[in-house]
């Protein structure tokens, strides 16, 4: 591991342990993480960095007993529809999210962050500045002042079909693109996005969903051969 990600990791689980003081007592943070509050102090008044090993063990425990659960409870689904605005533009909760996505691709080199508006904007934009990235917008009409685009179409399970556009010279053939979305339903906005990446002639790293299908997550990995994540998989 670089020694950048490194310290950005260590800042991360700092981030998260200020979060969780807001709401909690030490004493709760104590028998959360197993340590003293002396320590956790230093950290939080970000006096002393914790060690990697120590910074993975924090994120690592929030992700399993917090940011799930927190997730989870802000997610609707009525009548087949996923409704996720409380997760979405809550700045606070996407920030922590970014930083476990952070860790989550730790071994991944990720130079641009890619996702489709709407939805996609708010996460993407804080998971690219967790990776000190640029964050990059597909939209579904072409902007003013742009001549030159990669164009994609988009068949929606409705059978509609959607066409998508990028600004060309936004991406280049030495980008590491992470692809980011708020949901993955049944992948093809998803392998859209990777199409995209391709006809910019560079190549995708990953893939990251605040929420997953099952199947439509499977039928992502199989295709792009690269690590495609979520916080939360439905069946």
């Amino acid at each position: 591991m670089r020694h950048v990600d490194e310290i950005a990791k260590r800042l991360s689980a700092i981030e998260i342990l200020s979060s969780l003081k807001r709401s909690r007592k030490y004493a709760e943070l104590e028998e959360i993480f197993s340590l003293p509050t002396s320590v956790l102090c230093r950290y939080v008044t970000r006096r002393v960095l914790p060690s990697i090993d120590r910074a993975e063990h924090i994120i690592r425990l929030f992700k399993e007993r917090f940011l799930i659960e927190e997730v989870t409870q802000r997610i609707t689904i009525h009548d087949g529809f996923t409704k996720m605005v409380d997760i979405l533009y809550d700045t606070q909760l996407l920030k922590l999210i970014a930083a476990v996505v952070r860790d989550e691709f730790s071994d991944v080199d990720v130079t641009k962050v890619l996702t489709i508006e709407v939805n996609g904007v708010p996460i993407a934009t804080q998971i690219a500045n967790e990776f000190g990235a640029a964050a990059l917008f597909v939209k579904r009409t072409k902007s003013i002042g742009v001549t030159d685009f990669i164009e994609e179409k988009l068949i929606r399970d409705s059978a509609q079909i959607e066409s998508l556009y990028l600004p060309r010279y936004s991406i280049k053939p030495s980008d590491k693109v992470l692809l980011v979305d708020d949901i993955i339903r049944s992948g093809r906005t998803q392998l859209s996005l990777a199409e995209i990446v391709s006809h910019g002639s560079a190549r995708v790293v990953g893939v990251f969903a605040v929420l997953s299908h099952k199947q439509g997550r499977v039928n992502v990995e199989q295709t792009l051969k690269c690590p495609v994540k979520s916080l939360i998989e439905l069946r």
